[in-house]
């Protein structure tokens, strides 16, 4: 997974973003998210937002972007995102 995968598969949302409530939009309690420079991330195709329960399925799926390029896995406590049907 090099930057230009991530370039071309990676969608950069602020924090604040998901952090903030609005309608429509749901909880996802003590998630463990993919974050760099205070970006969360979603893929540009499903617009599925890259974060999961357990921390282990963000490691080892972004491995290589976690070592490489400066992303980490982070658990935020509670983020609002859009509702997926």
């Amino acid at each position: 997974m090099n930057k230009s995968w991530i370039d071309k598969n990676l969608i950069a949302v602020p924090i604040e973003e998901v952090s903030t409530p609005k309608t429509g939009r749901v909880a996802r309690v003590d998630y463990w998210w993919l974050v760099k420079d205070g970006q969360v991330f979603k893929t540009k195709y499903s617009n599925t937002f890259q974060c999961s329960k357990d921390r282990r399925v963000v490691d080892k799926i972004y491995e290589e972007a976690i070592r490489d390029h400066g992303f980490s896995a982070v658990n935020i406590s509670i983020a609002y995102i859009e509702q997926r049907f």
